[in-house]
């Protein structure tokens, strides 16, 4: 019999915060009328039907910790049917402090308070501190690069000095000669602004360039370290730049030149620049594949889930912080070995785990959701 390596509440505390959800109240959010629990400190399982509100329940966490839907960004949608509004209420614990948070969703906006005051997104306990994942993140992998970009770009901004700077600048940098190439209608910009945004794209994409490897030598074998904890297999995280090769920075902005020059008939065709970081990809590879291709769904479903556990590790490590996993049906298409090295993966943070069925013994919480009702096993619904 599979068993969870660890006691609830013994957790080893080597600094840096720690932030716990011990209670939370819904009233009309999504299909619960009324709900209350409190959440063990470890691993807490939320089992039910599908469609029983399983997700609705760790949604309801997230905004407890952050202030906020990660489902929609209509976030009035969370009132039950029928209702004026919906209001979540948590005791979360941080550093030996308890906040109390809460927050009101109607159909014109939504309150949040702290401590009996009004309160930011940006102040609530769970901001950065905060690990989701759920079906729809296997879009990173699967879907096009652009989401790619943004899931990395994220990582990197908390991870890697300097690369939120960066990447401010080189967007900019190309909006400007995005913009003229629009206004130029075919024809060669004759300004010399033009000259000047290509310089700044040429300029700050090679740093973000540079920053993104540097980002790379953390992220991709903390990522690929945790897949082999899951599946006994290595992956490789590539890096695919738009320009091309190059080793050196000085290789890379000629690069970067030379692209662009080839390419201006083009990008005045259709305005916009078609080379830099914002067309570069980062691809999984598996055995010489790209497992976005020929992966099987439990491969791919690893995979981002290697990237998820990889980047709250990182983060643990650099703010000496713990954080909270919520995981929306993240053993599906798991086996139960790559079950059992996941709980591993997460001993001595506090998790909320949804699946249709408990999955192995456990020695957190397992909670029933059913009929709009939360229950603790062996404990009366609420």
């Amino acid at each position: 019999m599979l068993r969870w390596c660890f006691l609830c509440g013994l957790f080893e505390q080597n600094g840096g915060s720690r932030v716990l959800l011990s209670q939370i109240e819904l009233s009309d959010f999504r299909n619960y009328e009324r709900a209350a629990c409190s959440p063990a400190p470890g691993i807490n399982v939320v089992t039910g039907e599908n469609a029983a509100g399983k997700t609705n329940f760790l949604e309801a966490v997230y905004f407890a910790l952050c202030g906020g839907s990660f489902r929609s960004s209509r976030e009035n949608e969370v009132v039950r049917f029928g209702a004026e509004k919906a209001i979540i209420r948590a005791c979360v614990s941080m550093d030996g402090f308890t906040v109390n948070t809460a927050a009101e969703v109607r159909s014109d906006g939504k309150t949040l308070v702290l401590n009996g005051k009004d309160g930011q997104k940006r102040d609530f306990p769970g901001r950065r501190r905060t690990l989701l994942f759920r079906p729809e993140d296997l879009e990173v992998l699967t879907g096009p690069p652009a989401g790619r970009r943004r899931f990395i770009d994220q990582i990197f901004f908390g991870l890697v000095p300097a690369y939120e700077e960066a990447h401010r600048q080189f967007y900019r940098a190309l909006q400007q000669r995005n913009a003229l190439l629009r206004l130029g209608r075919g024809m060669v910009p004759e300004t010399g602004e033009f000259k000047t945004w290509t310089d700044a794209c040429v300029t700050y994409g090679t740093r973000l360039c540079r920053l993104r490897l540097n980002g790379l030598a953390l992220f991709a074998p903390a990522a690929a370290s945790i897949y082999r904890q899951l599946t006994g297999t290595k992956i490789f995280l590539r890096y695919v730049r738009s320009i091309g090769g190059g080793e050196s920075e000085a290789e890379v902005r000629e690069l970067f030149y030379v692209k662009l020059h080839g390419l201006l008939a083009q990008e005045l065709r259709y305005g916009h620049t078609m080379a830099g970081p914002h067309r570069d990809d980062f691809i999984f590879m598996l055995k010489d594949n790209d497992l976005r291709r020929h992966g099987s769904r439990g491969e791919q479903r690893t995979a981002v889930l290697a990237m998820k556990l990889a980047e709250a590790g990182l983060l643990e490590k650099s703010t000496d912080d713990r954080i909270v996993y919520l995981l929306d049906d993240v053993f599906s298409e798991l086996d139960r070995r790559r079950r059992q090295a996941l709980l591993e993966n997460i001993v001595g943070r506090q998790a909320f785990i949804t699946a249709t069925e408990t999955p192995i013994a456990a020695d957190g919480a397992v909670y029933r959701v059913e009929n709009g009702k939360i229950c603790r096993t062996g404990t009366e619904p609420t």
